[in-house]
């Protein structure tokens, strides 16, 4: 048997000729341990390095000559090892081989890594051994060390495996013997296949040792569970931040987004904003862009508190890192002066378009809105087409249907009372502020009307512990975005007019917000409140009655038709007696002769009845004039793409790691060819990011379809995949049975 192969077979502790002076190689294991943890090998870290400290220190003593200079090299980066690893190497220390294999591998340097470990395997270092196999994709090899009782050899004979039961095979033979990324693999293989389950209080175990054991991967699987009714444990913020915490302390970057916006949203027991914030600047230092993201909103929330930080820089970096939404939220925030200082228009021009020209759909619909404010509807026209064809949906609505009506009039609604502002703690006022940011982010995805990109504008710029700045010049930009079918926009523009100081302002447009859908009733009220003891006027009293005041309709029907609008005045005394004021009801009878036409609603002539309807989930956008060709219609090319469904499902089962419930948002935009049955392209865009490995999956599964031969046409789709998971099937705890 080579040397290599007689190494692999011997345990960890032992095999010969290790280091000078560790005849038993308890020096070289403890050493190694040390450096694992201090590298971040094998999913493992040492939160405040107490740990890696002990061991380094107990090797010195009993003299071990590498661990004695471990403060020089162990404490920076891989690299920094190179130099002192591969000089023990060379004087016959298997544990200087391993750690300079892995500096030369970090390095992108394969070739000195295998000569590095080869020399350690030929002086007895099992681990080196299994790194060298690891290297060559020696199987062989890396079971002889599995079954020999080095764990990490099974783990990454695992990953060699060429279907996941024989995975599953190597990771059990790892957990056993206690490695506890082959215990962290062997809970991500259940999740991800039904025919691997493990029984729940299983996968509990083996997520909770292996973080406990310093696996930053098995801290954040068992942390959002926690925070997402996974394996069957109850929701429990307080309990699932802490291990999101230990996993970014661990060096998982994305975990310090996630536990940080737990923590200054004040939803994981008190209001540990402090703690949020050093989480949040840990992640975004190293490259996290939702991290930076949410650290940015917070600072910005925390400035009504005192706060004289810089939100600016942060706000730049989320959006140079890619965070989603960060880049609109950029733009957005300097055009109107959010972030401090007068607004800038050029820069808010140049972070939007750029991120656009990119295929940032999200930036592309803010820029839209941005530009129709600026009255530049080309331009507007222009950006939104660009968001269509980078997958938002929204926007490929917006295109596809026919410019909304100037004001659309309904049945009036039940009036819903503005809520009163108080003061909140700064936790709370965090809370708030990101999310009044996260749903503005969410609207599109989830209303793709007319009027999304708007209301994205009036959430992100209307919050309580954001009104700071140039109010005069955000209430200005609401004002510009406010129309009859933007009643949030309104509302937004009302309140912040109000609090510019501009009352008259404010009255004009919640008088045009005032209205029955959405946040009309809201606007209608605060109109209410602004007009105080003020008599109405002519316009107040028609779009009061119309938004849900009836008592204002027998004096809107008078004065419309003194004014010689019988149209309109018959429609308001119908609105105010269908909604049972008796004054409107005499009203109309004197008009008319006789009472509304029973069910009949006020002016439902005047709405088109593609309103009426919610937005279709599949619109065509029709570019060459035609549709399908003949025999087919547009539900065909519907139906196809709806009838992917399942298959999309199935992408996300596979590309999800946990067992909770979800929501993923899916928008595609699929280009057909004339007479091509098959797409000649496919852009899909997730909303909000989604797991690795999905828009690759999703985007094969739609390029396969096959539609109507007909005309060239381009057909945006929109849909959420939702999964509420079944309960694991029962297994033998026996044969699954793991020892920590």
């Amino acid at each position: 048997m080579s040397p290599a192969l007689l190494a692999l077979a011997l345990p960890l502790a032992g095999g010969p000729a290790l280091a000078a002076g560790d005849p038993g190689g308890a020096l070289s294991a403890s050493t190694l341990q040390a450096a694992v943890l201090a590298f971040h090998r094998d999913g493992l870290g040492d939160v405040g390095g107490r740990r890696t400290a002990r061991l380094f220190d107990e090797a010195c003593t009993a003299g071990h000559a590498l661990a004695c200079s471990a403060e020089t090299w162990s404490t920076g980066p891989l690299s920094a090892a190179v130099g002192p690893a591969s000089a023990a190497c060379g004087q016959g220390d298997g544990v200087g081989c391993v750690i300079a294999g892995w500096a030369h591998e970090a390095a992108g340097d394969p070739g000195p890594a295998a000569t590095a470990y080869a020399a350690g395997c030929a002086g007895g270092q099992p681990r080196a051994c299994a790194e060298q196999a690891r290297l060559a994709g020696d199987g062989a090899a890396l079971a002889r060390a599995c079954e020999a009782g080095l764990g990490t050899a099974c783990s990454a004979r695992a990953a060699l495996a060429p279907a996941p039961e024989d995975a599953a095979r190597w990771l059990d033979l790892g957990c056993d013997r206690t490695d506890a990324e082959s215990c962290t693999a062997r809970a991500e293989l259940a999740l991800r296949h039904p025919d691997l389950a493990l029984p729940e209080d299983a996968l509990h175990q083996l997520l909770e040792q292996s973080c406990k054991q310093g696996h930053a991967r098995a801290c954040h699987h068992w942390g959002t569970a926690h925070l997402g009714w996974g394996l069957g444990l109850d929701r429990s913020t307080i309990t699932g931040v802490d291990p999101l915490v230990r996993a970014c302390d661990l060096g998982l970057a994305r975990a310090c987004g996630e536990a940080g916006g737990e923590l200054v949203r004040g939803r994981a027991g008190g209001h540990r904003v402090d703690q949020g914030r050093r989480v949040l600047a840990q992640g975004c230092e190293a490259g996290d862009g939702p991290a930076c993201f949410t650290l940015a909103s917070t600072v910005l929330a925390l400035q009504a508190h005192g706060e004289t930080a810089d939100p600016a820089p942060l706000a730049r970096q989320a959006c140079a890192l890619g965070a989603p939404g960060a880049c609109g939220w950029l733009g957005l925030a300097q055009a109107t002066g959010l972030l401090g200082g007068a607004p800038d228009p050029a820069a808010a021009s140049a972070t939007l378009t750029a991120a656009c020209d990119a295929q940032d759909a999200d930036a592309c619909a803010i820029l839209a809105t941005v530009r129709a404010t600026a009255d530049d509807a080309e331009g507007a026209r222009r950006a939104r087409q660009q968001a269509c064809a980078a997958g938002h949906h929204g926007a490929c609505a917006d295109l596809a249907r026919p410019p909304a009506p100037a004001a659309l009039v309904r049945a009036p609604a039940t009036d819903r009372p503005v809520p009163k502002k108080a003061a909140v703690p700064p936790g709370l006022g965090v809370l708030r502020a990101l999310d009044a940011r996260d749903h503005a982010l969410a609207i599109c995805a989830r209303d793709p009307g007319p009027a999304c990109g708007i209301d994205l504008a009036a959430q992100l710029l209307t919050d309580d512990a954001r009104r700071l700045g140039p109010m005069p010049a955000r209430a200005g930009f609401l004002a510009g975005v406010c129309t009859p079918v933007a009643p949030s926009a309104c509302l937004a523009a009302g309140q912040a007019l109000s609090a510019a100081g501009d009352p008259a302002g404010a009255a004009t447009a919640l008088r045009t917000g005032c209205g029955p859908e959405g946040l009309g009733p809201l606007a209608c009220t605060a109109l209410v409140e602004t007009l105080g003891a003020a008599v109405p006027t002519l316009d107040d009293q028609v779009a009061l009655c119309h938004g849900g005041h009836p008592a204002h309709c027998a004096d809107a029907a008078k004065g419309l038709a003194a004014g010689g609008d019988a149209a309109g005045a018959t429609a308001a005394a119908a609105a105010g007696c269908a909604a049972g004021d008796k004054a409107a009801c005499k009203v109309h009878k004197k008009q008319t002769g006789g009472p509304p036409a029973a069910g009949a609603g006020p002016l439902a002539s005047h709405l088109p009845a593609a309103a009426e309807a919610p937005p279709p989930a599949v619109v065509l956008l029709d570019a060459g004039g035609t549709g399908p060709g003949p025999g087919a219609t547009a539900a065909d090319d519907a139906a196809v793409v709806e009838g992917a469904h399942p298959a999309l499902m199935a992408c996300s089962q596979d590309a999800r790691l946990s067992s909770a419930m979800w929501t993923q948002p899916v928008e595609a935009r699929i280009t057909l060819a004339e007479n091509q049955p098959e797409p000649t392209a496919v852009v899909l865009r997730l909303p909000g990011g989604g797991p690795p490995g999905l828009a690759d999956c999703a985007t094969a599964v739609l390029s396969e379809l096959r539609f109507p031969a007909g005309a060239a046409r381009v057909l945006s789709h929109a849909a959420t995949l939702v999964q509420q998971p079944p309960a694991l099937p029962p297994v033998d705890p026996d044969a699954h049975h793991h020892h920590h």
